[in-house]
């Protein structure tokens, strides 16, 4: 009776390190895939970072004219000589022209006028618009990074107490105090509970996907890191 007993305590313990293994192994693949996809989202981050520079500098050179064509505009204008304040007005580049224009219609009725086109709410919103947005979809980028990185962070720290589990349920095979065994596997089993409960909790990593398969961009909406 007695040996009976002992085999189905080690069938049962046998059958529950096998599935601490199993899952333990599979913690550690969710880690890595929420690893990879922070380095992913961080060089995308990067990418964009760089992408808004480069918009920035853009943006700064396209000013630049901007403000040389008010200029001669001005100067036109002040000298009466409408004819080439006309020509200028014309070939502006096509963003700035329509401020220009209302400035000029403005400034036909109105002697005193303190404003300039650059103060125009659509120019201003047109010429911010391509590094605002890049800026915004890298901050998102880097978002899902972190919440990556939180993740990972929660598989290591399951992985970790399923190996607490494993290891009390490896030695109970090596007690020979009938109490020190079922305490040692009812402890065991007991973080084993714990650990498939809060596993179910914690959100799962989107699967590789090969090189320049775009159907999963990285930056894109992830849920919150779960609590551990």
């Amino acid at each position: 009776m007695r040996e009976e007993r002992s085999e189905r305590i080690e069938l049962v313990v046998t059958v529950l390190l096998g599935i601490a293994t199993a899952t333990a192994a599979w913690c550690v693949y969710e880690g890595q895939l929420w690893g990879s996809k922070q380095l992913r989202d961080l060089a995308y981050a990067n990418k964009l970072q760089s992408e808004s520079l480069r918009a920035t500098d853009v943006v700064t050179r396209q000013t630049v004219i901007d403000v040389t064509t008010f200029a001669y505009v001005l100067a036109a204008e002040a000298r009466g000589d409408h004819r080439l304040s006309r020509y200028l007005t014309e070939v502006a580049r096509p963003q700035f022209r329509p401020a220009l224009e209302a400035w000029l219609a403005k400034r036909s009725t109105s002697t005193s006028q303190t404003t300039t086109p650059f103060d125009d709410p659509s120019y201003r919103a047109a010429m911010q618009k391509p590094s605002h947005e890049l800026g915004v979809r890298a901050d998102a980028a880097l978002e899902s990074a972190f919440i990556a990185n939180e993740n990972s962070d929660l598989f290591v720290m399951r992985t970790v107490m399923l190996a607490l589990c494993l290891f009390f349920l490896g030695i109970a095979g090596q007690l020979r105090a009938r109490a020190a065994r079922r305490l040692a596997v009812a402890f065991g089993t007991l973080v084993l509970v714990l650990t498939l409960l809060s596993l179910t909790r914690l959100q799962r990593a989107g699967r590789p996907h090969p090189p320049g398969d775009q159907s999963l961009a990285p930056g894109e909406a992830h849920g919150a890191p779960q609590v551990p």
